[in-house]
């Protein structure tokens, strides 16, 4: 059997080859774990309604699963309440019998944001 000796250029560079095949292959092993920052866009920003029945959609732009909550009464709903990246939700609202100023805040969350 004969055997083969480096020498040379091979045997400096050898080593140093083969850390740099391995670091190679284990910065791209795939999934590390992490996930990128969650981002979150709605359109249009603000929906003005009159005393009539209406619904409007509102475009969810995101990279996350998201949420939708509204406060300042019933008279208004969203839904879906959840999605997951890019959706829409729309907006409903009741009829106005008494004509009075009606306002609603309709919050939108994506991981941190809001």
């Amino acid at each position: 059997m004969k055997t083969k000796h480096l020498s040379g250029w091979a045997t400096a560079f050898l080593p140093l080859i083969i850390t740099a095949t391995a670091i190679a292959f284990t910065a791209c092993s795939g999934d590390d774990g992490l996930k990128p920052d969650p981002e979150l866009s709605v359109t249009p920003a603000t929906i003005n309604v009159v005393y009539t029945a209406d619904a409007e959609d509102i475009a969810v732009t995101s990279n996350t699963d998201w949420t939708v909550t509204v406060s300042g009464g019933t008279w208004c709903t969203a839904l879906p309440a959840t999605g997951t990246n890019n959706g829409t939700v729309t907006m409903s609202v009741n009829e106005n019998h008494t004509f009075a100023a009606r306002t609603a805040t309709v919050t939108f969350a994506a991981g941190t944001l809001t």
